[in-house]
């Protein structure tokens, strides 16, 4: 009887522990349940749904009912942040002027709504609401709008917004609730083109070389423009490109060459690539690319590289705006449709130099040896190549320190020592030591450019003879270059 009595107790006892156990959990739970966010899509769910969205279609709106549970008795804020930008599955970025969202106004009974007119949804964190000082809950909605565009690029976009329920002056934990934004979008009537540079600027400069031969700081720079067709034509279509009267010109409104820059075109898969050709081509209509007959996507890369002696154009920025556009074959004949222009500016670095080699090395290197009226007359080649694209006439000036001496400095008379000039071109030069003169101390003209600056080459042949009455023995002087404009 005993046993049977301390056996009901027992029973009755942990009948008492286990619904204590459950008041206990009821009682935490409720507890952490006073203090939260919930986020109610109209359609239901969890995810905040636009559905299959064309180019035709009108804004879809959307609202979500924000409810706050609260009975901390403390003021609280709920904020707003876009955390997640809508993209495709392609890396595509929605634009953010098509998702779009604003308060309802009054839809709320207690506290503070922010209201503002239809705006971005920001990446930012905004404040959208904030309670009475007692903290009562509330609830409220957001109005989300999506518009779909005639150009938008098809495919599946999904992003993420959060909203936080921040305690103000209280040490109860914020709470966050993450939502996630989903839209079909699908092609409009006209193709999506995008035509852009890997900088994301709307211009092409094409920079001459900053040097050269040995002193060439870097190949010529070249530039590309990325062409994507996105969307599925229809019908076959080429893309083409034109400076369409608006070839690039310096401030005297001169032109530079064209011919001097390549236009590669890379990445045609289903279509035909038009083979490499100069941009001269573009001062009509240069074909870039054909495709299938169907229309299908393409993604190409049309590169264009100056070949090196783009320096040899005169010096300054050439400006000019080059035309993208695409022809589409249809049942009534050729359609054209514009894609997009880009500004062309031409640097060509202003170069005004003089490159010098004498005995198969840079700089002024004459080696005469021992001489005497024994050894004969000795002699010794400098080889001058002017660096200039200024189109201005200029001066090759020879300059002499001081007499050839020997170590005792007994001197070479000045009709021993002379010097004349040897061109492969001499219609570029309008003075040239032709014959043999005399190399004086101080400064000399020993070329002289046309009117128009051009570059030259010349070898100046200089010759020492001795006398026999000469004092045998090595003689040297200090002798350089200049370059200097007319």
């Amino acid at each position: 009887m005993f046993n049977a009595l301390l056996f009901m107790e027992f029973k009755s006892l942990r009948t008492f522990f286990s619904l204590f156990l459950f008041l206990s959990f009821f009682f935490v739970t409720s507890a952490w349940a006073a203090f939260n966010l919930t986020a109610l899509p109209e359609d239901g769910g969890f995810d905040l749904r636009f559905g299959r969205l064309g180019a035709q279609d009108f804004k879809v709106a959307k609202q979500v009912t924000i409810q706050v549970v609260n009975d901390t008795g403390d003021q609280y804020r709920v904020i707003h942040r876009l955390i997640e930008p809508l993209r495709s599955e392609e890396g595509v970025e929605l634009s953010s002027d098509q998702f779009r969202m604003y308060p309802l106004i009054n839809s709320n009974s207690r506290g503070a709504l922010l209201t503002f007119a239809e705006a971005p949804v920001s990446s930012f964190d905004s404040v959208l609401y904030t309670s009475s000082a007692t903290g009562e809950g509330d609830t409220f909605r957001i109005v989300y709008t999506l518009a779909p565009y005639e150009n938008q690029i098809p495919g599946s976009y999904r992003g993420r917004i959060t909203y936080i329920l921040m305690p103000v002056g209280s040490t109860a934990s914020q709470v966050v609730v993450n939502m996630t934004v989903t839209v079909e979008l699908t092609a409009g009537t006209e193709p999506v083109v995008e035509v852009a540079t890997p900088n994301g600027r709307s211009r092409l400069v094409l920079s001459s070389p900053k040097g050269f031969g040995a002193r060439t700081e870097g190949a010529p720079e070249g530039v590309d423009v990325i062409i994507n067709v996105r969307t599925p034509v229809g019908t076959r279509y080429r893309i083409l490109q034109t400076f369409d009267n608006a070839e690039p010109v310096n401030a005297e409104g001169e032109r530079p060459n064209l011919s001097l820059v390549q236009v590669k075109v890379e990445g045609a898969r289903s279509g035909v690539a038009a083979p490499e050709a100069s941009l001269n081509e573009a001062r009509g209509q240069q074909l870039l690319y054909t495709s299938d007959v169907n229309g299908a996507p393409a993604e190409l890369a049309v590169h264009y590289v100056p070949n090196e002696d783009l320096w040899l154009e005169k010096a300054g920025d050439y400006r000019g705006r080059l035309k993208f556009f695409m022809e589409l074959e249809g049942a009534h004949g050729v359609r054209r449709e514009d894609i997009r222009s880009l500004d062309v500016v031409f640097e060509i670095v202003r170069l005004f130099d003089i490159y010098v080699t004498s005995g198969g090395k840079e700089g002024v290197q004459l080696e005469f040896g021992d001489v005497s009226h024994k050894t004969g007359p000795r002699t010794a080649e400098v080889t001058i190549q002017t660096v200039t694209n200024l189109a201005a006439p200029y001066h090759i000036v020879q300059m002499v320190a001081s007499p050839m001496t020997n170590e005792e400095g007994v001197k070479v008379p000045e009709e021993d020592f002379t010097v004349r000039a040897k061109m492969p071109d001499e219609e570029a030069v309008s003075v040239v030591l032709k014959k043999p003169v005399p190399v004086t101390q101080g400064e000399t003209v020993v070329c002289t450019s046309d009117a128009k600056g051009h570059p030259v080459e010349v070898t100046l042949l200089y010759e020492l003879k001795m006398r026999p009455d000469s004092k045998s023995g090595r003689y040297t002087t200090q002798m350089g270059y200049s370059l200097v404009l007319k």
